[in-house]
């Protein structure tokens, strides 16, 4: 799972840019990148 903090240091890291990497990298369908108030349960 991927989890956005409020950080100055990654604030211009967008969940399409974090998704386009992850699936560049072969591991898309292994993270999850919920939305705003989205809530996943395991």
């Amino acid at each position: 799972m991927a989890s956005h903090m409020e950080a100055v240091n990654h604030g211009n890291v967008s969940r399409s840019y974090l998704r386009t990497f992850v699936d560049r990298l072969g591991v898309g369908e292994q993270v999850l990148i919920p939305a705003d108030g989205e809530e996943l349960e395991f």
